[in-house]
């Protein structure tokens, strides 16, 4: 059996995360919301830009759920504590839409219904924020969206999940750097011995053109 590497995950990079503690940072806990002062919640930042490590911010007073706003980097948001700003699974900024402030999940801290925790794979511990799951080919996608964005969750490498995303232009067989840059229906993949291009995402009502389905354990997978 093939192993598959799933490129670009989280929105393009955007929450693609290396999370630890290094020189000026705090290593508190973002899913106990722990190790922070009063007024002060536990979230993950990026302040030289080069990954992620976990600190105490400011709370912000934007319930879970909510449009948000980020004002400086990754961390540094109007959100309360627990939450954490970001535009998994609906219409980005640049897209004309806006982050939404979602829950921060671990082992033990559930998702409400409807959504998954979507796995900070570099994190230091098993941690993530809880993103809308959506059915490939179900058309449920809003704003011209397309569900095709794949994301890791708690279970490992092949437990994965889809989210809604914006189609990009990039077609089947070319490259790519991230899901969020191929067309509808489709994920940036990289396997063994061959280029990260974009593959057809496919089900047992959807069969590849060519090739074989390659399926996780959401019921779905890739042409490979």
């Amino acid at each position: 059996m093939a192993l598959l590497v799933l490129v670009g995950c989280g929105g393009g990079g955007e929450e693609t995360v290396d999370a630890g503690a290094s020189d000026g940072m705090v290593a508190c806990d973002p899913v106990g919301q722990s190790g922070c002062g009063a007024g002060m919640k536990c979230t993950f930042v990026d302040p030289e830009g080069d990954g992620f490590e976990t600190a105490c911010r400011a709370a912000g007073t934007v319930a879970e759920g909510m449009t948000c706003v980020r004002g400086g980097g990754f961390g540094d948001d109007d959100c309360a504590a627990g939450s954490f700003c970001t535009f998994i699974g609906v219409l980005p900024p640049a897209q004309g839409g806006t982050r939404v402030c979602r829950a921060i999940c671990g082992v033990g801290a559930a998702c409400d219904g409807g959504q998954t925790c979507a796995q900070l794979v570099d994190a230091p511990m098993k941690a993530g924020m809880c993103g809308p799951s959506c059915a490939p080919f179900a058309g449920t996608c809003g704003d011209g969206m397309t569900c095709a964005e794949l994301w890791t969750g708690l279970g490992g490498d092949f437990d994965l999940f889809a989210v809604c995303r914006p189609p990009g232009a990039t077609g089947a067989g070319q490259a790519c750097g991230a899901d969020s840059d191929c067309v509808a229906d489709h994920t940036c993949l990289e396997l063994p011995g061959a280029p990260v291009v974009c593959r057809p995402l496919c089900d047992s009502t959807h069969p590849c053109a060519s090739g074989s389905c390659f399926e996780a354990d959401g019921g779905f997978g890739a042409c490979v």
